[in-house]
């Protein structure tokens, strides 16, 4: 599952590119865990590559990119 959120944050369109394997400095800033069924627990990520974060959604398959600023901490 880490793969996979590392390609769709490398493949998400933003001005400014998310480069994981590339970066210099790279993060894991978020871990949690989403539950789909009474059996299914899968991650959700969000990720930082030389200061571009990366939040990615493991049920729509989608990453969405910022920079220098945490999604997590908006109010």
């Amino acid at each position: 599952m880490f793969a996979e959120a590392v390609a769709a944050c490398e493949k998400a369109p933003s001005t400014t590119p998310f480069k994981w394997n590339t970066g210099t400095k790279t993060s894991v800033i978020g871990l949690s865990s989403v539950k789909l069924d009474r059996y299914t627990i899968i991650p959700s990520y969000t990720l930082v590559a030389d200061s571009v974060y990366c939040d990615y959604d493991p049920i729509k398959k989608k990453a969405d990119i910022g920079s220098n600023s945490w999604s997590g901490l908006k109010p």
